[in-house]
């Protein structure tokens, strides 16, 4: 199935870190007569580069590359490959990365170990214009924005740079230091951050995201 309109192949542009998921996918893509791997890079920033040359009409992301809550980077797919769609693969099966793929406005999420021929029919629904998140994967985006959502989207701005930097194992001296504040308001932000995550402590902050998977 080319594009209709001009006879082409769809280009896609891969963009994952792991050099041996690339070959795969590549390999996918070429087994078919409607596809091509037209570009592929390990981070974002190289891909950038690329995009005017690739000309991708799906961009095929890891989601370890999609910025995190409260990350300045644009979070919409649009934002940074305007006229692509995206799908976000992933190696595991993280709410919090299916999360970003959606706030991210991608077309869906899928696992590398899915079959080739599963990525294959998913790119080309993507092009379509038609989403391929499942059932399950909208409950679980349901549940994820009643609990972990919910809790992330409401912290300030600079709340969400404290929380980072908590992630990161920053301690409240050393945050004051990153955010040029004193460290009473450092610790008026983490004392409003442990409220809206409804926990009594820094180590419970940390469990509860580990447990969720959030990264700094």
């Amino acid at each position: 199935m080319c594009d209709q309109s001009t006879g082409r192949r769809l280009a896609c542009l891969i963009v994952f870190p792991c050099p041996v998921v690339r070959v795969g996918v590549r390999a996918a893509l070429g087994a078919t007569n409607d596809l091509v791997a037209s570009a592929e890079a390990g981070t974002i920033a190289e891909a950038l580069g690329m995009a005017s040359v690739a000309r991708p009409d799906v961009v095929l992301l890891a989601a370890p590359l999609l910025p995190s809550h409260g990350d300045r980077a644009p979070r919409r797919v649009a934002e940074i490959w305007p006229g692509s769609t995206a799908i976000v693969l992933s190696t595991v099966d993280w709410d919090v990365y299916l999360a970003r793929a959606w706030t991210a406005g991608a077309a869906g999420f899928l696992l590398t170990q899915h079959p080739l021929l599963t990525l294959v029919a998913g790119i080309r629904r993507a092009a379509a214009g038609k989403p391929i998140f499942s059932a399950e994967q909208l409950r679980r985006l349901q549940v994820w924005e009643q609990t972990m959502g919910s809790c992330l989207n409401a912290l300030s701005p600079r709340e969400a740079m404290v929380f980072r930097l908590v992630l990161a194992g920053k301690q409240t001296r050393e945050i004051a230091e990153v955010l040029a504040i004193s460290r009473h308001t450092a610790e008026k932000h983490l004392g409003a951050i442990l409220s809206k995550f409804g926990v009594d402590s820094r180590a419970d902050l940390l469990a509860l995201a580990f447990h969720h998977h959030l990264e700094a």
